[in-house]
């Protein structure tokens, strides 16, 4: 196959299984096990945002595929200078590695963005999904009389979907990058793309464990929901197909993209599900969620150090 195929492939194949897998692990909870796994899903939520994606956002694992670039230059180079070049190679050789390592790196750090315009990034990101709920919360109240709600009432009615609505776009966002992700990856090599979509896969199946669970106890059906989740993966796609043909300005926009959406994940797991557990003061109640929020921690940390990609 094509590269471009390969890419293809591997991103909807990809993500596909991922959803399909979540779901199956997801759905053979029993309904009334909903309420109690919403802790885990805010241990999922946090780890996700905190040990993967802003990692990824402020540069911590070297996935820039500016380095992709580099490459294969070299291997233009090589080809555009063969045999009868090899004395003049050997005798710039040095000098040559010199200038390139020197280039490179002033390329990685003119792209690498600041750690405050991540964090500036972030906060507006949080900020957002906070007017984009009170938008929600009025049109709701628009339609029908609302007096004053109690602190993310989410058990009845329509604001119980406000939870699931911000999840699916955070989600959308880190399914388009983990696409370009995969398009850069298989750009390099074949070999390489295989490897790192297998990892993504691993990485993604407990995120969406998580994400399915706030659908589900945001009063989606298990259909709705996966059809969302469907939905959203085929964001990878997307984002593959674009890191095909401008890798450039995909990596440009990248970690602000991964801030945005690990926002979405700290503003639902914070503002809408953690406060629903405080409904429940009792100490049996209470250990039982931090058992389950350091269950969802650990899902997502266990192969996260285990299969570092």
């Amino acid at each position: 196959m094509s590269v471009l195929a390969w890419i293809m492939t591997a991103s909807v194949a990809g993500s596909l299984l991922s959803v399909l897998t979540a779901a199956c692990i997801a759905y053979a909870a029993r309904p009334s096990w909903i309420p109690k796994l919403v802790s885990f899903a805010v241990g999922s939520l946090l780890a996700a945002a905190f040990l993967e994606i802003l990692p990824h956002a402020f540069g911590e694992h070297d996935h820039r595929p500016a380095i992709v670039q580099t490459s294969a230059s070299s291997t233009i180079d090589e080809h555009e200078h063969p045999g009868g070049n090899a004395d003049i190679h050997k005798e710039h050789g040095h000098s040559a590695d010199k200038n390139t390592s020197h280039d490179h790196k002033e390329l990685s750090h003119s792209e690498k963005p600041s750690a405050s315009s991540i964090s500036l990034t972030l906060l507006a990101g949080i900020l957002v999904f906070f007017i984009m709920e009170k938008l929600v919360i009025w049109r709701h109240c628009h339609h029908e009389e609302c007096g004053e709600l109690e602190p993310h009432e989410h058990s009845h009615g329509h604001g119980h979907g406000r939870a699931g609505l911000m999840i699916i776009v955070g989600d959308t966002f880190h399914n388009f990058l983990d696409g370009a992700l995969i398009a850069a990856a298989f750009m390099t090599d074949i070999n390489v793309g295989i490897a790192t979509s297998l990892a993504i896969i691993a990485h993604e199946v407990p995120q969406e464990v998580g994400d399915f669970i706030v659908l589900l106890h945001s009063g989606y059906s298990k259909t709705k929901a996966l059809l969302l989740n469907a939905m959203s993966s085929l964001a990878a796609l997307i984002g593959a197909l674009l890191a095909y043909w401008s890798l450039q300005t995909v990596t440009h926009w990248q970690p602000y993209l991964l801030a945005l959406g690990a926002s979405s994940m700290i503003y639902v797991a914070i503002a809408d599900l953690i406060p629903g557990l405080h409904k429940r003061p009792q100490l049996k109640d209470t250990a039982q969620q931090v058992a389950l929020i350091l269950a969802g921690v650990a899902f997502i940390a266990v192969p996260h150090f285990l299969l570092p990609h």
